[in-house]
């Protein structure tokens, strides 16, 4: 907040259209409690704490959560296929479900850290993997179907396949590798 006025910025590169949502939401309970936040990494903070549950208990409502567990009547520690399918129920990252599990009382104490530790881990060391392996790949084109839209990217593409639309233009629409266009349109 500044002179009255707020912006919220989310990160288009977040891992999926969920994680920007909880993001946005995350941020959105900073304006209403009108206190700011650097990052939600630092897990001792009980402002990013608070803001984190806001998000995680707007999005996976503790009903609907508790209708799709196989056994909601007790606390389990779900491994983390239970966990992903939960996840896409909601369209939240794993990260959110095993916060909101946790803090329904469905997960036991702990096993929020217990699974995204591992997740981090996981994560930086596919971080290191060399730039150039990464370039063109999934990510680039599932970031790039979901940022552009189904009817662009298929417009686009289609312009292409037709000769419409050279390679270098058709690149540029689309921001994705040429020798990706075949994985962007069967994401699409």
């Amino acid at each position: 907040m500044h002179e009255g006025l707020a912006a919220i910025c989310v990160n288009d590169r977040e891992e999926s259209p969920g994680a920007e949502t909880f993001t946005l939401l995350h941020e959105y309970a900073h304006l209403l409690r009108r206190q700011t936040g650097i990052s939600d990494e630092n897990r001792r903070n009980a402002v990013e704490q608070y803001c984190n549950q806001f998000a995680a208990s707007f999005l996976i409502p503790r009903v609907p959560l508790r209708a799709a567990l196989n056994s909601p009547d007790k606390a389990a520690d779900y491994p983390d296929s239970e966990i992903k399918r939960l996840a896409g129920l909601f369209n939240v990252s794993p990260t959110a479900m095993a916060l909101r599990l946790e803090h329904a009382g469905l997960a036991p104490k702990g096993f929020f850290a217990k699974h995204t530790g591992a997740w981090a881990a996981s994560r930086a060391k596919a971080a290191q993997r060399p730039a150039q392996q990464m370039m063109g790949g999934p990510t680039a084109v599932a970031r790039a179907a979901r940022v552009l839209g189904r009817h662009h990217t298929r417009t686009v593409l289609q312009a292409y396949e037709r000769g419409a639309l050279n390679a270098s233009d058709a690149h540029g629409m689309l921001d994705v590798p040429i020798a990706s266009f075949q994985a962007l349109g069967m994401a699409v």
